[in-house]
C-alpha cells in the first residue's frame, strides 16, 4: 500500500520527472518506510524491467537484459544488448547486489539506461566507500518515514487520537503499523463501532 501524504506524492513525481529525463537515481530509506510500494506506484511498460537483487552477476545481467533464462557464457551479449536498447531498470532491495556488478551498471547507464537501485541507508555509504563512480551518476532521494501527525491526518475520521498515538508508538515497521490500522478499521466495521479505541488497538498490538 502506497500511502499518498504530500512528501510522498511530491517523492512520487520527483522520480517520475527523473525518469522522464532518463536519469538514474538511488532511493534510501529504512525498513518499512514505503520504497517497495513506491517503486510499484511506476508505471509498468515495455521500456520498464524490473529486477530481482539476488543471483549471480550473470542472472542479473541477463534479467537487466530481459533474459528469463540466463546463460553464464552469454553475459558480455546482456551487456551489449540492453547498452544498444536503453530502458528504465529497477532494482529493489539493492544492497543484495554483488559488487562485481557495479562496472556492468556504470557501463549500462553511460550507454543511455535509466537505473533506479533502492535499498536500505547503508547503500550509500556502500557506494560512496567503494563504488563512487556507479554513485556520482545516481541522484540520492531519501524516503523519510511518515510522522504521527501527518499519519494520524490520513486516519483521523476512524482513530480516537489516544488510539492512534498507541499504534504509532508501537512499532518502527511502516508495515506493521499499516496492518495494524487495517485490522482495527475491519473490527469496528464488522461490530458497527464509530471509532477505533484504546482497547480496541490493544487487541491487535499485543497478539
Amino acid at each position: 500500500m502506497f500511502i499518498k501524504d504530500q512528501a510522498r506524492q511530491n517523492c512520487l513525481n520527483a522520480v517520475s520527472s527523473h525518469i522522464q529525463r532518463k536519469d538514474s537515481l538511488l532511493i534510501t530509506a529504512n525498513y518499512g518506510c514505503g520504497k517497495t510500494s513506491l517503486l510499484k506506484e511506476i508505471k509498468n511498460s515495455p521500456t520498464v524491467i524490473r529486477v530481482r537483487s539476488l543471483g549471480s552477476q550473470y542472472q542479473l545481467l541477463g534479467r537487466i537484459a530481459g533474459v528469463k533464462e540466463a546463460n553464464p557464457r552469454h553475459k558480455d551479449k546482456y551487456l551489449d544488448y540492453r547498452c544498444d536498447h536503453p530502458v528504465t531498470v529497477i532494482i529493489d532491495e539493492a544492497q543484495h547486489l554483488p559488487h562485481s556488478l557495479y562496472p556492468y551498471l556504470k557501463i549500462i547507464m553511460d550507454a543511455g539506461t535509466s537505473i533506479i537501485l533502492s535499498g536500505l541507508p547503508e547503500l550509500h555509504d556502500t557506494l560512496k566507500n567503494r563504488h563512487p563512480d556507479v554513485l556520482s551518476r545516481l541522484t540520492h532521494i531519501q524516503l523519510e518515514p511518515l510522522s504521527e501527525d501527518d499519519l494520524f491526518s490520513l486516519v483521523k475520521d476512524d482513530f480516537d487520537a489516544d488510539a492512534f498515538s498507541v499504534i504509532y508508538g508501537s512499532t518502527y515497521d511502516m508495515r506493521m503499523m499499516m496492518s495494524h490500522i487495517k485490522n482495527c478499521r475491519d473490527y469496528i466495521k464488522s461490530n458497527n463501532l464509530k471509532t477505533v479505541d484504546i482497547d480496541t488497538v490493544l487487541q491487535f498490538i499485543n497478539e
